[in-house]
């Protein structure tokens, strides 16, 4: 779902998709933006998402994306769908982010809604009260 919310996003953009895993939601942003590049740390991923989800204006990397090798100010549109759960430093990774989007560019970040373990506790004892 989020890769289709960021459709309107990168109509004719230049994007990057940081933690692209396998490749299925990049293959959706290549049909309509101008160009994407797909990042992940996993070799594995990347070979997969070259075999089943390649498209003409769709490049595969891997790249670790608290330090990639772009240029600043590169992308028009920044997305990362459930990765930043992943980081073990959530300021580099979005330091790095904001150095390669364009000043006037976008950032579209999700992450899975997750309650804690004791949050999901004190909700179940007060709705056991009632």
């Amino acid at each position: 779902m989020a890769y289709l919310f960021a459709i309107d996003f990168v109509k004719g953009k230049t994007v990057l998709d940081a933690g692209c895993g396998t490749g299925y939601g990049s293959q959706i942003l290549a049909n309509h933006a101008s160009k994407v590049y797909a990042v992940d740390y996993s070799y594995d991923a990347i070979q997969f998402a070259n075999e089943n989800y390649a498209h003409p204006n769709l490049t595969y990397l891997v790249m670790d994306a608290n330090y990639m090798g772009f240029g600043n100010d590169r992308f028009d549109v920044i997305v990362s769908f459930q990765v930043i759960e992943h980081m073990k430093s959530i300021d580099s990774f979005l330091r790095e982010l904001i150095r390669v989007n364009k000043k006037d560019g976008t950032i579209i970040i999700s992450t899975p809604n997750v309650q804690p373990k004791k949050r999901k506790e004190a909700i179940t004892n007060s709705t056991s009260m009632n």
